[in-house]
Protein backbone atom coordinates (compact mmCIF):
# COMPACT_ATOMS: atom_id res chain seq x y z
CA UNK A 1 0.00 0.00 0.00
CA UNK A 2 2.81 2.53 1.34
CA UNK A 3 4.87 1.56 -2.09
CA UNK A 4 1.45 2.53 -4.26
CA UNK A 5 0.71 5.85 -2.45
CA UNK A 6 4.50 7.24 -2.43
CA UNK A 7 4.41 6.43 -6.14
CA UNK A 8 0.95 8.65 -6.34
CA UNK A 9 3.09 10.91 -4.66
CA UNK A 10 5.83 11.40 -7.17
CA UNK A 11 3.37 11.30 -10.21
CA UNK A 12 1.72 14.32 -8.42
CA UNK A 13 5.41 16.20 -7.70
CA UNK A 14 3.78 16.04 -4.32
CA UNK A 15 6.77 16.51 -1.63
CA UNK A 16 5.31 17.48 1.77
CA UNK A 17 2.23 14.59 0.74
CA UNK A 18 5.31 11.78 0.81
CA UNK A 19 6.68 13.41 4.06
CA UNK A 20 3.48 12.93 5.68
CA UNK A 21 3.17 9.13 4.22
CA UNK A 22 7.01 9.23 5.57
CA UNK A 23 5.80 9.57 9.39
CA UNK A 24 3.15 6.61 8.36
CA UNK A 25 5.22 4.54 7.69
CA UNK A 26 7.99 5.52 10.71
CA UNK A 27 4.21 4.77 12.66
CA UNK A 28 3.92 1.75 11.68
CA UNK A 29 7.33 0.29 12.18
CA UNK A 30 7.83 -0.22 8.56
CA UNK A 31 10.66 2.17 7.98
CA UNK A 32 13.31 -0.52 8.16
CA UNK A 33 12.18 -2.24 5.58
CA UNK A 34 14.61 -2.10 2.13
CA UNK A 35 11.80 -2.37 -0.78
CA UNK A 36 9.72 0.16 1.43
CA UNK A 37 13.17 2.13 1.97
CA UNK A 38 14.01 1.82 -1.60
CA UNK A 39 10.63 3.73 -2.72
CA UNK A 40 11.23 6.18 -0.02
CA UNK A 41 14.23 7.26 -1.83
CA UNK A 42 13.20 7.14 -5.18
CA UNK A 43 9.91 9.66 -3.95
CA UNK A 44 12.32 11.55 -2.65
CA UNK A 45 14.73 12.12 -4.98
CA UNK A 46 12.62 12.65 -8.13
CA UNK A 47 10.63 15.29 -5.70
CA UNK A 48 13.63 17.18 -4.91
CA UNK A 49 13.72 16.31 -1.30
CA UNK A 50 17.58 15.23 -1.86
CA UNK A 51 18.41 15.53 1.88
CA UNK A 52 15.72 13.47 2.63
CA UNK A 53 16.10 10.82 0.42
CA UNK A 54 20.13 10.75 1.26
CA UNK A 55 18.88 10.08 5.11
CA UNK A 56 16.97 7.24 4.46
CA UNK A 57 19.67 5.76 2.56
CA UNK A 58 22.29 6.15 5.56
CA UNK A 59 20.23 4.49 8.40
CA UNK A 60 19.55 1.03 6.04
CA UNK A 61 20.47 -2.10 7.75
CA UNK A 62 20.44 -3.59 4.14
CA UNK A 63 20.74 -2.04 0.73
CA UNK A 64 20.11 -4.03 -2.77
CA UNK A 65 21.59 -2.99 -6.24
CA UNK A 66 17.97 -0.89 -6.44
CA UNK A 67 19.14 0.69 -3.13
CA UNK A 68 22.50 2.09 -4.26
CA UNK A 69 20.58 2.92 -7.93
CA UNK A 70 17.90 4.86 -6.23
CA UNK A 71 20.45 6.89 -4.62
CA UNK A 72 22.35 7.65 -7.61
CA UNK A 73 19.43 8.38 -9.41
CA UNK A 74 18.51 11.01 -7.24
CA UNK A 75 21.82 12.97 -7.28
CA UNK A 76 21.54 12.81 -11.08
CA UNK A 77 17.86 13.89 -10.80
CA UNK A 78 19.02 17.01 -9.09
CA UNK A 79 21.64 17.90 -10.58
CA UNK A 80 24.53 16.53 -8.15
CA UNK A 81 26.28 14.70 -11.02
CA UNK A 82 29.16 14.47 -8.91
CA UNK A 83 28.32 12.95 -6.03
CA UNK A 84 26.28 10.41 -8.31
CA UNK A 85 29.81 9.67 -9.12
CA UNK A 86 31.36 9.43 -6.05
CA UNK A 87 28.59 7.23 -4.69
CA UNK A 88 29.08 4.65 -7.82
CA UNK A 89 32.57 4.38 -6.89
CA UNK A 90 31.67 3.62 -3.30
CA UNK A 91 29.08 1.34 -4.19
CA UNK A 92 32.18 -0.97 -6.74
CA UNK A 93 33.08 -1.96 -2.70
CA UNK A 94 30.00 -3.21 -1.78
CA UNK A 95 28.15 -4.78 -4.54
CA UNK A 96 28.06 -5.53 -8.80
CA UNK A 97 26.25 -2.46 -11.03
CA UNK A 98 24.01 -3.90 -12.94
CA UNK A 99 22.77 -2.41 -16.10
CA UNK A 100 20.63 0.14 -14.52
CA UNK A 101 23.60 1.82 -12.85
CA UNK A 102 25.89 2.04 -15.64
CA UNK A 103 23.49 3.66 -17.68
CA UNK A 104 22.39 6.43 -14.53
CA UNK A 105 26.07 7.18 -14.30
CA UNK A 106 27.05 7.86 -17.83
CA UNK A 107 24.22 9.93 -17.62
CA UNK A 108 25.89 12.05 -14.54
CA UNK A 109 29.27 11.77 -16.69
CA UNK A 110 27.38 13.32 -19.92
CA UNK A 111 25.71 16.47 -17.45
CA UNK A 112 29.25 17.17 -15.66
CA UNK A 113 30.33 16.76 -19.68
CA UNK A 114 33.53 14.91 -17.88
CA UNK A 115 34.51 11.20 -19.64
CA UNK A 116 37.11 10.14 -16.81
CA UNK A 117 34.26 8.26 -15.14
CA UNK A 118 32.39 7.56 -18.84
CA UNK A 119 35.15 5.53 -20.31
CA UNK A 120 36.06 3.84 -16.77
CA UNK A 121 32.05 2.63 -17.46
CA UNK A 122 33.20 1.64 -20.82
CA UNK A 123 35.91 -0.20 -19.86
CA UNK A 124 33.47 -1.92 -17.08
CA UNK A 125 31.02 -3.23 -19.65
CA UNK A 126 31.72 -6.16 -22.05
CA UNK A 127 31.47 -5.58 -26.57
CA UNK A 128 28.72 -8.39 -26.41
CA UNK A 129 26.69 -6.28 -23.49
CA UNK A 130 27.15 -3.37 -25.37
CA UNK A 131 25.57 -4.88 -28.70
CA UNK A 132 22.94 -6.64 -26.84
CA UNK A 133 21.77 -3.45 -24.45
CA UNK A 134 20.68 -0.70 -26.60
CA UNK A 135 20.20 1.57 -23.94
CA UNK A 136 23.79 0.87 -22.18
CA UNK A 137 24.82 1.75 -25.56
CA UNK A 138 22.87 4.79 -26.31
CA UNK A 139 23.66 6.44 -23.11
CA UNK A 140 27.66 5.49 -24.44
CA UNK A 141 26.88 7.35 -27.55
CA UNK A 142 25.17 10.63 -25.40
CA UNK A 143 27.85 10.54 -23.39
CA UNK A 144 30.77 10.23 -25.57
CA UNK A 145 28.66 12.81 -27.42
CA UNK A 146 28.40 15.75 -24.66
CA UNK A 147 31.95 15.09 -23.70
CA UNK A 148 32.97 15.98 -27.16
CA UNK A 149 34.75 12.73 -28.37
CA UNK A 150 32.97 12.65 -31.31
CA UNK A 151 35.47 9.55 -32.91
CA UNK A 152 34.34 7.63 -29.67
CA UNK A 153 30.46 8.11 -30.00
CA UNK A 154 30.27 6.72 -33.97
CA UNK A 155 32.45 4.04 -32.93
CA UNK A 156 29.97 2.92 -30.11
CA UNK A 157 27.11 3.43 -32.93
CA UNK A 158 28.69 1.57 -35.59
CA UNK A 159 29.67 -1.49 -33.39
CA UNK A 160 26.20 -1.58 -32.44
CA UNK A 161 23.64 -4.37 -33.78
CA UNK A 162 20.74 -2.45 -33.92
CA UNK A 163 19.72 0.89 -33.60
CA UNK A 164 16.65 2.21 -32.52
CA UNK A 165 15.43 6.32 -32.89
CA UNK A 166 17.41 6.90 -29.23
CA UNK A 167 20.67 5.91 -30.78
CA UNK A 168 20.15 8.07 -34.28
CA UNK A 169 18.47 11.06 -32.32
CA UNK A 170 22.04 10.97 -30.00
CA UNK A 171 24.15 10.80 -32.92
CA UNK A 172 22.91 13.42 -35.05
CA UNK A 173 22.39 15.80 -31.87
CA UNK A 174 26.40 15.37 -31.92
CA UNK A 175 26.79 15.96 -35.08
CA UNK A 176 24.73 19.39 -35.24
CA UNK A 177 25.80 20.64 -31.04
CA UNK A 178 29.54 19.81 -33.39
CA UNK A 179 28.79 21.87 -36.09
CA UNK A 180 28.52 18.97 -38.87
CA UNK A 181 24.99 20.14 -40.34
CA UNK A 182 25.63 18.54 -43.12
CA UNK A 183 26.92 14.83 -41.48
CA UNK A 184 23.31 15.40 -39.57
CA UNK A 185 21.49 15.77 -42.43
CA UNK A 186 22.71 12.79 -44.34
CA UNK A 187 22.88 10.68 -41.09
CA UNK A 188 18.83 11.85 -40.74
CA UNK A 189 18.71 10.16 -44.74
CA UNK A 190 20.56 6.85 -43.41
CA UNK A 191 17.84 6.64 -40.37
CA UNK A 192 14.95 6.23 -42.75
CA UNK A 193 17.29 4.13 -45.59
CA UNK A 194 17.42 1.62 -42.46
CA UNK A 195 13.69 1.53 -41.51
CA UNK A 196 13.75 3.60 -38.07
CA UNK A 197 10.53 5.45 -37.79
CA UNK A 198 12.01 9.36 -36.54
CA UNK A 199 10.05 11.02 -34.14
CA UNK A 200 9.81 14.98 -33.11
CA UNK A 201 13.21 14.96 -31.21
CA UNK A 202 14.75 13.79 -34.60
CA UNK A 203 13.00 16.47 -36.94
CA UNK A 204 13.83 19.32 -34.21
CA UNK A 205 17.38 18.25 -34.39
CA UNK A 206 18.03 17.87 -37.79
CA UNK A 207 15.36 21.08 -39.01
CA UNK A 208 17.89 23.47 -36.32
CA UNK A 209 20.85 21.93 -38.82
CA UNK A 210 19.37 23.02 -41.86
CA UNK A 211 18.20 26.45 -40.22
CA UNK A 212 21.75 27.08 -40.06
CA UNK A 213 22.93 27.10 -43.66
CA UNK A 214 21.15 28.38 -46.73
CA UNK A 215 22.53 25.24 -49.01
CA UNK A 216 20.17 23.22 -46.87
CA UNK A 217 17.13 25.05 -47.40
CA UNK A 218 16.13 22.10 -49.93
CA UNK A 219 16.56 19.06 -47.43
CA UNK A 220 14.53 21.14 -45.38
CA UNK A 221 11.60 21.41 -47.30
CA UNK A 222 11.95 17.74 -47.85
CA UNK A 223 12.04 17.25 -43.73
CA UNK A 224 8.90 19.51 -43.70
CA UNK A 225 7.02 16.38 -46.43
CA UNK A 226 8.55 14.12 -43.94
CA UNK A 227 6.93 15.66 -40.82
CA UNK A 228 3.74 15.97 -43.03
CA UNK A 229 3.83 12.22 -43.45
CA UNK A 230 4.83 11.38 -40.15
CA UNK A 231 1.67 14.04 -38.83
CA UNK A 232 4.25 15.84 -36.86
CA UNK A 233 3.31 19.51 -38.57
CA UNK A 234 0.93 20.34 -35.99
CA UNK A 235 3.16 18.89 -33.09
CA UNK A 236 4.02 22.24 -31.03
CA UNK A 237 7.97 21.57 -31.07
CA UNK A 238 8.36 20.48 -34.50
CA UNK A 239 5.78 23.10 -36.31
CA UNK A 240 8.06 25.74 -34.27
CA UNK A 241 11.30 24.46 -35.52
CA UNK A 242 10.01 24.78 -39.07
CA UNK A 243 9.07 28.37 -38.44
CA UNK A 244 11.90 28.92 -37.55
CA UNK A 245 13.76 27.12 -40.32
CA UNK A 246 11.60 29.23 -43.22
CA UNK A 247 11.80 32.50 -40.91
CA UNK A 248 16.12 32.35 -41.16
CA UNK A 249 15.47 32.44 -44.76
CA UNK A 250 13.03 34.95 -44.95
CA UNK A 251 10.19 32.54 -46.21
CA UNK A 252 7.26 34.42 -44.35
CA UNK A 253 4.73 33.33 -46.14
CA UNK A 254 5.66 29.40 -45.65
CA UNK A 255 6.67 30.43 -41.76
CA UNK A 256 3.15 32.19 -41.21
CA UNK A 257 0.91 29.66 -42.85
CA UNK A 258 2.45 26.84 -40.55
CA UNK A 259 1.72 29.13 -37.68
CA UNK A 260 -1.66 29.33 -38.27
CA UNK A 261 -2.44 26.01 -38.84
CA UNK A 262 -0.95 25.62 -35.09
CA UNK A 263 -3.77 23.80 -33.16
CA UNK A 264 -1.85 25.96 -30.20
CA UNK A 265 0.93 28.33 -29.64
CA UNK A 266 3.36 28.72 -26.73
CA UNK A 267 5.91 31.56 -25.77
CA UNK A 268 8.65 29.85 -27.91
CA UNK A 269 6.88 30.27 -31.28
CA UNK A 270 5.46 33.61 -30.28
CA UNK A 271 9.14 34.41 -29.74
CA UNK A 272 10.38 32.74 -33.12
CA UNK A 273 7.36 34.78 -35.41
CA UNK A 274 8.05 37.83 -33.43
CA UNK A 275 11.70 37.60 -34.55
CA UNK A 276 10.86 36.53 -38.64
CA UNK A 277 9.29 39.85 -37.96
CA UNK A 278 12.05 41.87 -36.76
CA UNK A 279 14.24 40.18 -39.45
CA UNK A 280 11.98 41.30 -42.47
CA UNK A 281 11.75 44.70 -41.22
CA UNK A 282 8.64 44.48 -39.65
CA UNK A 283 8.19 46.00 -36.36
CA UNK A 284 4.45 46.93 -36.50
CA UNK A 285 3.03 43.28 -37.02
CA UNK A 286 5.83 42.23 -34.18
CA UNK A 287 4.15 44.57 -31.73
CA UNK A 288 0.67 43.46 -33.00
CA UNK A 289 1.47 40.09 -31.85
CA UNK A 290 2.82 40.99 -28.97
CA UNK A 291 0.09 42.99 -27.68
CA UNK A 292 -2.37 39.99 -28.55
CA UNK A 293 -0.81 37.82 -25.68
CA UNK A 294 1.09 40.90 -23.37
CA UNK A 295 -0.57 39.14 -19.94
CA UNK A 296 1.53 35.66 -21.15
CA UNK A 297 4.73 37.59 -22.35
CA UNK A 298 8.52 36.70 -20.67
CA UNK A 299 11.46 38.94 -21.15
CA UNK A 300 12.41 37.07 -23.99
CA UNK A 301 9.98 38.35 -25.89
CA UNK A 302 10.01 41.32 -24.75
CA UNK A 303 13.52 41.07 -25.80
CA UNK A 304 12.40 40.26 -29.15
CA UNK A 305 10.21 43.47 -29.94
CA UNK A 306 12.72 45.73 -28.30
CA UNK A 307 15.43 44.19 -30.62
CA UNK A 308 12.92 44.25 -33.41
CA UNK A 309 12.56 48.01 -32.98
CA UNK A 310 16.58 48.40 -32.85
CA UNK A 311 17.41 46.48 -35.96
CA UNK A 312 14.33 48.68 -38.01
CA UNK A 313 16.29 52.14 -36.95
CA UNK A 314 13.30 52.67 -34.04
CA UNK A 315 15.41 53.09 -31.04
CA UNK A 316 12.68 55.36 -29.43
CA UNK A 317 10.43 53.21 -29.51
CA UNK A 318 12.88 50.73 -28.37
CA UNK A 319 13.42 52.78 -25.30
CA UNK A 320 9.81 53.65 -25.10
CA UNK A 321 9.09 49.83 -24.51
CA UNK A 322 12.25 49.23 -22.35
CA UNK A 323 10.74 51.98 -19.75
CA UNK A 324 7.24 50.06 -19.98
CA UNK A 325 9.08 46.54 -19.55
CA UNK A 326 10.79 48.11 -16.29
CA UNK A 327 7.48 49.48 -15.34
CA UNK A 328 5.72 46.46 -15.31
CA UNK A 329 8.10 44.83 -13.17
CA UNK A 330 9.73 42.48 -16.21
Amino acid sequence: TFVSILSACVCQDDLNEGKEIHQCIKTSNLDFDVVLSNALISMYGRCGGLVDARDVFDIMSERNVVSWNAMIGAYVKNGEGQEALILGSRMYEHMLPDDVTWVTLLDASARLCTSTHGKRVHCCTLDGKLKSNITLANALVHMYGRCGHLDDAIKVFDDMNVHNETSWNALISIFVGNGQIFKAVDLFCHMKQEGTIPNKITFVSVLSACASDQHLLASGKILHVSAIACEFESDIVVATALVNMYGKFLYLDYAMEIFYKMPEHNLVCFTAVISIFAQNGQPNDAVALFNSINDKCDVILWNSVISSFVQNGQENRALAMFEQMLHEGI
